[in-house]
């Protein structure tokens, strides 16, 4: 996507904050979203907020599959 696309599906003024921007690791996560990025811009003050909502099954997945590699690798140069 474009800085322009993102700026004007997300940032704009009436742009649709329920829609959230997801984050993707195929290579760790497969076709799991990682996160949502979701904005919404405040008229009044004309600031945007920003939050992240975070998949933590996946993390801790993630977490999982990681240590377990790390194990076996101590395992194999204990060898």
């Amino acid at each position: 996507m474009s800085v322009d696309e993102v700026w004007n599906r997300y940032f704009a003024q009436g742009a649709n904050s329920d829609v959230g921007i997801p984050f993707f690791c195929t290579n760790i996560g497969g076709t799991e979203t990682l996160a949502f990025m979701r904005c919404a811009l405040c008229s009044i003050s004309r600031t945007t907020s920003v939050t992240i909502d975070v998949n933590i099954h996946v993390i801790i997945n993630i977490i999982s599959y990681v240590s377990d590699v790390l194990e076996s690798i101590q395992a194999g140069v204990q060898q």
